[in-house]
């Protein structure tokens, strides 16, 4: 009887270790551990991860941020916002502000308007406003007066003295028949002391021949010059081959503002 009560406990504590090991064996298969298919997903995202990052590093070195408005900005926007802002250290600066009030010495009833532009030296920079525009079209009083009043506000800095700027004007004139053809040019320097000043300009034109000056008379076609630099740039070399004739007087008011030219000890 002995023998059978020892061999039923042994078989118990037999069952009981073989229950042990299969609650420790599946848990260890029910473990979360990475499959084969797990680790390669993982891998492709971290290229992925990757690539992007150097996507990202080659567009900002491409751009540039604006951490003001938190937005990315083109560098050509932001050179030209740049070269608006550009107020350096100490540099010369010349505000010019005015308006081209109007012209006279034309016939009345005439149509009339006035083109301009800024001629500079390579080492001026506009700062603000714009180097050209155009007046509008003005009838001529009944004495040959003309009001324009176009204002003129110009911004620039500079190195040097040389290439102050100039002034340089065409009029043009409108036909009966809605043509507009040159008929004067002008130009002017710029005043460089401070304060106001009202400058006349007294504008000329080619003449021509006897048949030339005859079919402007006719047809209303004045003869033009084929290339403006005649007008400063080239006029000692070509003006003197030139037969001009007067054509009207514009005239401007123009204020200077000079600054930081005491610190560069130029006296003007």
């Amino acid at each position: 009887m002995l023998w059978i009560i020892s061999v039923y406990i042994l078989f118990y504590f037999t069952l009981t270790e073989a229950n042990a090991y299969s609650l420790c064996f599946s848990s260890f298969l029910t473990s979360k551990v990475p499959s084969s298919s797990s680790r390669r997903l993982t891998e492709s995202s971290k290229e992925n991860f990757k690539s992007q990052n150097e996507t990202f590093a080659r567009l900002m070195s491409e751009r540039n941020f604006n951490v003001s408005s938190r937005r990315m900005l083109p560098s050509s926007m932001l050179e030209k916002k740049k070269r608006r802002r550009y107020f350096a250290d100490r540099i010369p600066e010349v505000h010019l502000l005015g308006e081209i009030t109007g012209a006279e010495g034309y016939y009345s009833s005439e149509t009339v308007s006035c083109s301009w532009s800024i001629d500079l030296g390579q080492t001026w920079i506009p700062l603000e406003g714009s180097t050209s525009g155009q007046t509008q079209y003005c009838i001529a009083q009944n004495d040959g007066s003309i009001i324009w009043n176009h204002p003129l506000d110009l911004h620039f800095t500079a190195k040097t003295l040389n290439g102050w700027p100039r002034f340089l004007f065409q009029v043009w004139k409108l036909d009966r028949y809605g043509r507009a053809t040159v008929s004067g040019y002008g130009y002017c320097d710029s005043p460089c002391t401070p304060g106001v000043h009202d400058i006349n300009i007294e504008c000329w034109r080619p003449c021509g021949s006897f048949h030339e000056e005859l079919y402007t008379y006719f047809m209303g076609k004045p003869i033009e010059l084929k290339d403006s630099n005649h007008i400063f740039k080239e006029a000692i070399s070509s003006r003197h081959d030139l037969v001009t004739t007067s054509a009207g007087t514009i005239k401007i008011r123009i204020s200077t503002l000079v600054r930081y030219f005491d610190d560069q000890n130029v006296d003007i």
